[in-house]
Parts: structure tokens; sequence; C-alpha cells
């Protein structure tokens, strides 16, 4: 009897050693991973990243195929087919942007939106005048701004801010009509804005951001609605047009960075 309980004491004493053991290595472990977590986080990112496209991949193929008629979003896109007929789609006549804004809003289209920053002036002055009457007609043309790095300046002749500020003002938004703009971060002392020029820029509706953030590996995971440039904020051009087409007002916008957005009754 005695020596089946000693049996006994004996096995428990050595799971107990066994589960402390377990305990002090799989803590040592913990803490040892923590700190190479903040010391080289790279892995654990990269870890992550691989985690989050394996979801997203997983959900894509589980959810139902858009239908275009019920989302009403068309892409018109600039194809190989194109480019082998008209050449780089940098040296086409800016008049194919405006004939193509005239027949969209001739069809019905309710916004147009072209992913071009056309910051510089044609070398026809008659033909951005053609453009801007074009875009002017068709009343509901969005056009691109973009944030540029500033160690690029040696590129550009100057900075003309203050000029897009100016011919945009429904786009570049003070940061007292949104709620919660003033803690984004500031990117104004690293970029700077480039936009259309004046003529085009006063003949868009809206202007909307096309920058994108890649993450380290060069795939887009994540992407702000709002850039905050010094004492403005700018949408980025998808969250423009949404909320446009709503009715939103920027008053009705309310930022918790890095948490939600709350866009009216969204």
């Amino acid at each position: 009897m005695n020596q089946t309980a000693g049996r006994k004491r004996e096995e428990s004493g050595r799971k107990l050693t066994w589960l402390k053991a377990l305990i002090v290595g799989g803590g040592a472990a913990l803490l040892i991973a923590i700190f190479t977590y903040f010391l080289a986080p790279g892995p654990f990112q990269a870890f992550e990243n691989n985690l989050y496209d394996m979801r997203v991949r997983f959900e894509n193929g589980m959810a139902e195929e858009l239908d275009p008629d019920e989302t009403n979003l068309i892409l018109i896109m600039i194809d190989e087919r194109s480019l082998d007929k008209y050449g780089r789609f940098e040296q086409w006549p800016r008049t194919y942007h405006g004939r193509l804004a005239s027949l969209l809003a001739d069809w019905g289209a309710a916004a147009v939106f072209f992913d071009i920053v056309l910051e510089e002036k044609d070398k026809d002055p008659q033909i951005d005048l053609q453009l801007s009457r074009d875009f002017g007609y068709a009343g509901l043309v969005y056009t691109a701004i973009a944030l540029k790095d500033r160690k690029s300046l040696y590129f550009s002749s100057q900075i003309d801010e203050e000029r897009i500020k100016e011919d945009a003002p429904r786009s570049l938004i003070p940061l007292d009509r949104i709620q919660g703009s003033e803690l984004l971060p500031d990117l104004s002392d690293s970029m700077f804005l480039e936009g259309p020029i004046s003529r085009i820029c006063r003949a868009s509706l809206g202007h909307g951001l096309v920058n994108i953030f890649p993450d380290e590996d060069g795939v887009v995971r994540r992407q702000p609605l709002f850039v905050r440039d010094g004492d403005v904020v700018v949408p980025t051009t998808a969250f423009r047009l949404f909320l446009d087409v709503r009715g939103i007002n920027y008053e009705d916008i309310r930022l918790e960075p890095g948490k939600a957005v709350y866009a009216g009754p969204f």
C-alpha cells in the first residue's frame, strides 16, 4: 500500500516538474519572442503579411462575384491594343480625354475620374483650353492630385502647392471641418502636393489623391482614406467619390485614426 502511494507521489512529482518546466520554457520563449519582435520586427511582420494574404484570398474565393449592373462601377482601361494603335498614353492628345468625358456625361455617368495627374501644360494652349471646356461641359469630372517626395524637388522647377490650394478649395479641406483630422500624421515636412494645371483644376468638379502606400514587400494591403498636408486634409479618390455620390458633407465625418471612419450613416 505504501509502495503504491509512493509511486503515485513520485509520478505526480515528475508530472509537476514537467509542467513547471513547460511553463518556465514557454514563458522564456514568449519573452524572447517579445524582445525579438521589438528589436527585429521584420520576420514577424513578414509572417503576419503572409497570413493576411492567405485570409484575403480565402475570403475572396468564398465571396460572390460582383455584378457590374448592381455596383454601377466601370473601369475604362488603357490596354495594349490602345497603346499599339495610338502609342504611349502620355503622348496622346488631351482632346481624347475631353471627348471621353463628354461622351460619358451624355451616356448618363454620375461621376468620371481620370487617374492621370495633368500637372504640365500642353505645348498647344488651345488643347488645354478645349480640354477644360470639355470637362466643364461634362460637369462631373474628377482629376488626380498626388503627393510627391520633397527629395525629388531637383526634378521640379518650383513647388506650386499654394496654387493647388487656391484652385481646389473643395478638395483640400481645412482641419476644423472634419472631426479628428488633427490626429492624422502630418506629411508636409517630407511631401508636397502636385495637381493639374490651373485651367484643368478649376474645370474639374473635384479632386482625389492617387498615391498608394505599399508595404516593404511592395504589396498594397491598406490605404488611408485621408492624408494630412499641414493645415488641410485630402481625401483619396475613391472615398471622395463615395462622399459626393452619397451626398455626405465633410462636417458629417468623424475620424478615429487607426480605428474607424464615420461618414454620415456609414
